[in-house]
């Protein structure tokens, strides 16, 4: 049986590193153990180990203004 999600402004009410859930639960109500990652935080990690990017190449994509 499908779950009816339903939009109300009260929901949302925790927040930790300005994130929101929508969906309260008065059981299991959710817990934030770690803030979100900021902006590009993981950006030289992606670039580097799965792309095979080298320190170099990500440096001068920095430079361009590209990331």
């Amino acid at each position: 049986m499908p779950i009816a999600l339903t939009a109300c402004a009260n929901h949302g009410t925790q927040t930790r590193g300005g994130i929101r859930n929508p969906i309260r639960l008065s059981a299991t109500p959710a817990e934030y153990r770690i803030a979100p990652p900021t902006l590009g935080q993981h950006t030289d990690e992606i670039l580097g180990t799965l792309l095979g990017l080298t320190r170099r190449e990500i440096a001068s994509l920095r430079e361009d203004r590209v990331i």
